[in-house]
Protein backbone atom coordinates (compact mmCIF):
# COMPACT_ATOMS: atom_id res chain seq x y z
CA UNK A 1 0.00 0.00 0.00
CA UNK A 2 1.56 3.40 -0.79
CA UNK A 3 0.87 6.07 1.55
CA UNK A 4 0.27 9.31 -0.03
CA UNK A 5 0.74 11.52 3.30
CA UNK A 6 4.02 11.63 5.12
CA UNK A 7 5.05 13.07 7.65
CA UNK A 8 7.98 15.57 6.26
CA UNK A 9 9.47 14.84 9.87
CA UNK A 10 9.92 11.17 10.23
CA UNK A 11 8.56 9.90 6.85
CA UNK A 12 5.79 8.16 8.29
CA UNK A 13 2.15 8.24 7.87
CA UNK A 14 -0.03 11.31 8.52
CA UNK A 15 -3.38 12.66 8.19
CA UNK A 16 -4.08 14.34 5.12
CA UNK A 17 -4.96 17.56 6.58
CA UNK A 18 -2.23 17.63 9.63
CA UNK A 19 1.62 19.43 8.47
CA UNK A 20 3.68 16.46 10.41
CA UNK A 21 2.20 12.90 11.95
CA UNK A 22 1.04 12.94 15.72
CA UNK A 23 3.79 11.82 17.02
CA UNK A 24 6.08 14.44 15.78
CA UNK A 25 3.39 16.99 16.50
CA UNK A 26 3.20 16.17 20.09
CA UNK A 27 6.93 15.96 20.79
CA UNK A 28 7.45 19.96 19.36
CA UNK A 29 4.90 20.65 22.15
CA UNK A 30 7.38 19.13 24.58
CA UNK A 31 10.21 21.84 23.55
CA UNK A 32 11.26 24.62 25.97
CA UNK A 33 10.74 26.58 23.00
CA UNK A 34 7.25 25.61 22.02
CA UNK A 35 6.22 26.27 25.68
CA UNK A 36 7.84 29.80 25.94
CA UNK A 37 6.39 30.52 22.41
CA UNK A 38 2.57 29.70 24.09
CA UNK A 39 3.46 31.37 27.18
CA UNK A 40 4.07 34.84 25.87
CA UNK A 41 1.21 34.29 23.30
CA UNK A 42 -1.46 33.66 26.07
CA UNK A 43 0.00 36.12 28.83
CA UNK A 44 -2.78 37.75 30.29
CA UNK A 45 -5.51 36.11 28.40
CA UNK A 46 -8.32 33.68 30.25
CA UNK A 47 -9.30 30.38 29.18
CA UNK A 48 -12.06 31.46 27.48
CA UNK A 49 -14.56 34.35 27.48
CA UNK A 50 -17.85 33.88 29.06
CA UNK A 51 -20.52 35.88 27.91
CA UNK A 52 -23.13 37.50 30.14
CA UNK A 53 -25.73 34.82 28.46
CA UNK A 54 -23.55 32.01 29.16
CA UNK A 55 -22.98 32.90 32.67
CA UNK A 56 -26.77 33.21 33.58
CA UNK A 57 -27.04 30.06 31.49
CA UNK A 58 -25.02 28.36 33.92
CA UNK A 59 -26.26 29.76 37.07
CA UNK A 60 -29.80 28.69 36.06
CA UNK A 61 -28.72 25.43 35.03
CA UNK A 62 -26.92 24.96 38.51
CA UNK A 63 -29.79 26.18 40.60
CA UNK A 64 -31.07 23.61 43.04
CA UNK A 65 -28.19 20.80 42.01
CA UNK A 66 -26.81 20.24 45.95
CA UNK A 67 -23.24 20.54 46.18
CA UNK A 68 -21.14 17.38 46.23
CA UNK A 69 -23.25 15.62 43.18
CA UNK A 70 -19.75 14.70 41.31
CA UNK A 71 -18.00 11.58 41.18
CA UNK A 72 -18.08 9.16 43.91
CA UNK A 73 -15.63 6.66 44.63
CA UNK A 74 -16.72 2.82 44.67
CA UNK A 75 -16.36 0.57 48.06
CA UNK A 76 -13.47 -0.95 46.29
CA UNK A 77 -11.50 2.50 45.12
CA UNK A 78 -12.24 3.56 48.66
CA UNK A 79 -11.08 0.13 50.37
CA UNK A 80 -7.53 -0.22 47.71
CA UNK A 81 -7.06 4.23 48.86
CA UNK A 82 -7.33 3.11 52.32
CA UNK A 83 -4.91 0.51 52.01
CA UNK A 84 -2.78 2.30 50.08
CA UNK A 85 -1.89 4.82 53.10
CA UNK A 86 -0.28 2.80 55.74
CA UNK A 87 0.61 3.32 59.40
CA UNK A 88 4.42 3.78 57.58
CA UNK A 89 3.28 6.16 54.81
CA UNK A 90 1.44 8.34 57.52
CA UNK A 91 4.35 8.61 60.05
CA UNK A 92 6.32 9.34 56.98
CA UNK A 93 4.25 12.55 55.64
CA UNK A 94 3.56 13.41 59.17
CA UNK A 95 7.54 13.87 60.25
CA UNK A 96 7.62 15.60 56.85
CA UNK A 97 4.98 18.29 58.06
CA UNK A 98 7.07 18.62 61.20
CA UNK A 99 10.22 19.01 59.64
CA UNK A 100 8.42 22.00 57.28
CA UNK A 101 6.37 23.59 60.06
CA UNK A 102 10.10 24.35 61.54
CA UNK A 103 11.14 26.05 57.83
CA UNK A 104 11.11 29.84 58.32
CA UNK A 105 11.26 30.25 54.50
CA UNK A 106 8.33 27.57 54.12
CA UNK A 107 6.42 29.03 56.70
CA UNK A 108 6.99 32.68 55.23
CA UNK A 109 5.65 31.14 51.72
CA UNK A 110 2.62 29.87 52.80
CA UNK A 111 1.59 32.23 55.62
CA UNK A 112 -0.54 34.71 54.40
CA UNK A 113 -2.70 36.79 57.36
CA UNK A 114 -5.48 39.27 57.33
CA UNK A 115 -7.45 40.16 54.66
CA UNK A 116 -4.55 38.74 52.02
CA UNK A 117 -5.82 35.09 53.62
CA UNK A 118 -8.28 33.07 51.10
CA UNK A 119 -10.26 32.11 54.21
CA UNK A 120 -10.38 36.18 55.77
CA UNK A 121 -13.70 36.85 57.12
CA UNK A 122 -13.30 40.09 58.18
CA UNK A 123 -11.75 39.31 61.68
CA UNK A 124 -14.13 37.03 62.61
CA UNK A 125 -13.34 34.51 65.09
CA UNK A 126 -13.67 30.40 64.49
CA UNK A 127 -17.40 28.75 64.21
CA UNK A 128 -16.37 27.71 68.09
CA UNK A 129 -16.75 29.35 71.07
CA UNK A 130 -14.11 29.56 74.09
CA UNK A 131 -13.45 26.47 75.91
CA UNK A 132 -13.04 23.87 72.96
CA UNK A 133 -9.61 23.11 73.13
CA UNK A 134 -7.05 20.49 72.78
CA UNK A 135 -7.31 19.80 76.72
CA UNK A 136 -10.62 19.27 76.37
CA UNK A 137 -10.67 17.37 73.33
CA UNK A 138 -8.49 14.80 74.96
CA UNK A 139 -10.33 14.26 78.16
CA UNK A 140 -13.37 13.29 75.91
CA UNK A 141 -11.36 10.74 73.84
CA UNK A 142 -9.59 9.71 77.14
CA UNK A 143 -13.62 9.29 78.57
CA UNK A 144 -14.42 6.93 75.57
CA UNK A 145 -10.85 4.88 75.76
CA UNK A 146 -10.12 6.83 72.48
CA UNK A 147 -13.03 4.79 70.59
CA UNK A 148 -15.00 5.88 68.07
CA UNK A 149 -18.19 5.56 69.63
CA UNK A 150 -20.06 4.74 66.16
CA UNK A 151 -17.95 2.36 64.47
CA UNK A 152 -15.64 0.71 67.12
CA UNK A 153 -12.44 1.38 65.75
CA UNK A 154 -9.64 2.94 68.11
CA UNK A 155 -6.62 5.24 67.44
CA UNK A 156 -4.29 2.64 67.39
CA UNK A 157 -6.07 0.58 64.53
CA UNK A 158 -6.88 4.01 62.43
CA UNK A 159 -3.53 5.58 63.29
CA UNK A 160 -4.59 8.84 64.04
CA UNK A 161 -6.12 11.13 66.60
CA UNK A 162 -10.08 10.77 66.76
CA UNK A 163 -12.48 14.47 66.30
CA UNK A 164 -15.21 15.31 69.17
CA UNK A 165 -18.33 15.41 67.78
CA UNK A 166 -20.91 17.71 69.39
CA UNK A 167 -24.23 16.18 69.39
CA UNK A 168 -26.79 19.04 69.14
CA UNK A 169 -24.44 20.25 66.80
CA UNK A 170 -24.41 23.81 68.67
CA UNK A 171 -20.74 25.22 68.37
CA UNK A 172 -21.45 27.00 72.21
CA UNK A 173 -22.56 23.80 74.32
CA UNK A 174 -18.89 21.93 74.87
CA UNK A 175 -20.65 20.40 78.20
CA UNK A 176 -19.01 16.45 78.22
CA UNK A 177 -22.59 14.83 77.57
CA UNK A 178 -22.66 16.79 74.75
CA UNK A 179 -19.04 15.72 73.19
CA UNK A 180 -18.42 12.55 71.78
CA UNK A 181 -15.99 10.77 70.35
CA UNK A 182 -15.87 9.87 66.05
CA UNK A 183 -13.20 8.64 63.76
CA UNK A 184 -12.47 11.33 60.64
CA UNK A 185 -15.06 8.83 58.55
CA UNK A 186 -17.91 8.87 60.74
CA UNK A 187 -17.50 12.47 62.13
CA UNK A 188 -18.26 12.97 58.30
CA UNK A 189 -20.77 10.68 58.36
CA UNK A 190 -22.83 12.67 61.25
CA UNK A 191 -22.23 15.96 59.67
CA UNK A 192 -25.34 14.66 57.23
CA UNK A 193 -29.07 13.81 58.60
CA UNK A 194 -28.43 15.85 61.63
CA UNK A 195 -31.71 14.95 63.22
CA UNK A 196 -31.00 10.78 62.59
CA UNK A 197 -27.54 11.36 64.75
CA UNK A 198 -29.02 13.87 67.54
CA UNK A 199 -30.82 10.67 68.27
CA UNK A 200 -28.64 7.34 68.44
CA UNK A 201 -25.73 9.97 70.12
CA UNK A 202 -28.59 10.97 72.73
CA UNK A 203 -29.50 7.43 73.43
CA UNK A 204 -26.04 6.56 73.54
CA UNK A 205 -25.52 9.53 76.25
CA UNK A 206 -28.67 8.27 78.54
CA UNK A 207 -27.48 4.37 78.43
CA UNK A 208 -24.03 5.86 79.63
CA UNK A 209 -25.84 8.12 82.36
CA UNK A 210 -27.94 4.94 83.50
CA UNK A 211 -25.07 2.33 83.72
CA UNK A 212 -23.26 4.88 85.25
CA UNK A 213 -20.26 3.46 83.20
CA UNK A 214 -18.74 4.16 78.94
CA UNK A 215 -20.70 2.34 76.12
CA UNK A 216 -17.11 1.04 75.70
CA UNK A 217 -18.37 -2.10 73.15
CA UNK A 218 -20.65 -2.96 69.94
CA UNK A 219 -23.61 -4.61 72.54
CA UNK A 220 -24.42 -1.63 74.17
CA UNK A 221 -24.25 0.66 70.06
CA UNK A 222 -25.92 -2.57 68.63
CA UNK A 223 -28.75 -2.10 71.21
CA UNK A 224 -29.35 1.60 69.92
CA UNK A 225 -28.76 0.92 66.45
CA UNK A 226 -31.75 -1.88 66.66
CA UNK A 227 -34.01 0.63 68.71
CA UNK A 228 -33.31 3.78 66.54
CA UNK A 229 -33.34 1.48 63.07
CA UNK A 230 -29.82 1.76 62.24
CA UNK A 231 -28.56 -0.65 59.75
CA UNK A 232 -24.82 0.21 60.26
CA UNK A 233 -22.06 0.80 62.92
CA UNK A 234 -18.83 0.10 60.93
CA UNK A 235 -17.50 1.34 57.05
CA UNK A 236 -18.49 0.12 54.47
Amino acid sequence: MVMRYRCPICGKRKHRQSKVCRRCFLASQRTPEYRAAMAAKRKGKSSYYRTQSHRKAMSDKLKGVPKRSGWKHSAETKSKIASAWTLEMREQFRQRGLKLAQDPKWRAKVSSFGDSNPMWRGGCGGKYTPGFDASLKRAIRKRDNFTCQLCGITENESGYIHSVHHIDYSHNNHKPDNLVTTCKGCNSRVNTNESVWFSYFTALAEMRCKLGKNILNLIGRKIISQRNGFVTLAHN
